[in-house]
Parts: structure tokens; sequence; C-alpha cells
């Protein structure tokens, strides 16, 4: 654990450009949501220990928030895979942003993850979102 901790902390030091530009958005709630960034997590697999490490997560939502640079057009499958991990293994969402969309229009990219954390919270305790619970 102690490599990926080492991995963690030279990821948050070294943020991209448009990491950089997102955490300005998403650090301090400013979407109204508790953010983290280079978030760790760990899946066993086949016996496997699997490590990613996701760039932005939101634990009340359960919802990762990546930044896909040049890198990412090489790793389509993989990224997949470890999307779909984090569907099934652990039930969260994880979203994807190019750094062409982040720098282009952070705004639009805000907005797109304030309304997937609105859903994603209404998915995840849909007995509030149906109004039970509310005394009556």
């Amino acid at each position: 654990m102690l490599e990926i901790t080492k991995r963690v902390r030279s990821f948050r030091k070294d943020m991209t450009g448009a990491e950089t530009i997102v955490w300005g958005a998403l650090r301090n709630n400013r979407t109204g949501f508790k953010f983290v960034r280079e978030k760790p997590f760990r899946f066993t697999h086949e016996g496997k220990e699997i490590h990613f490490i996701a760039d932005f997560y939101c634990k009340e939502c359960k919802l990762i928030v990546e930044i896909d640079g040049d890198i990412h057009n090489r790793q389509e499958q993989y990224d997949e895979i470890r999307s779909l991990f984090f569907i099934y293994e652990k039930d969260i969402k994880c979203i994807r942003f190019t750094n062409n969309e982040v720098t282009s229009s952070i705004e639009l990219v805000t907005d797109t993850i304030k309304k997937e954390c609105s859903n994603r919270i209404s998915f995840l305790s849909p007995s509030t979102a149906c109004g039970e619970g509310a005394g009556g």
C-alpha cells in the first residue's frame, strides 16, 4: 500500500492543467458536493489486488470524475474495464471529460457534474426522493 500512497501524493502534486481547472471548480464544496482528488481504490479480482486512482471522487454521490488526456485515446478498453469495476464492485459511477472539454467550457463540465451528483443522490436514496419518510 505504500507504493500507492506515493503515487497518490505525486499525482496530487503534479496535476495536469485540466485537472487543476476542474479542481478549482470542485474544491471547497463549490458545487454543493464534497469532492476529494486523487482518491485511491482497491479491488480484489480473481485473487489479485488491483489499485485504481480516481481523479476526483464524491463519496456522498458515489461519483468519480475523470479527466482524460491524450493517453486515454490509447487505453479506451482499460478505461471501460476500470469504469465497470467501479460500478459493479462499489456501485460508483464514473463520468469522463476530455482535457479539451474542460479547457473550452468549464461551466458546462461543472453543470454536468452538478446534475450527475443530484441524479446520483436521487438514485442512491430513492425512498427520500419519492417523499417517503417525510413524516407522513
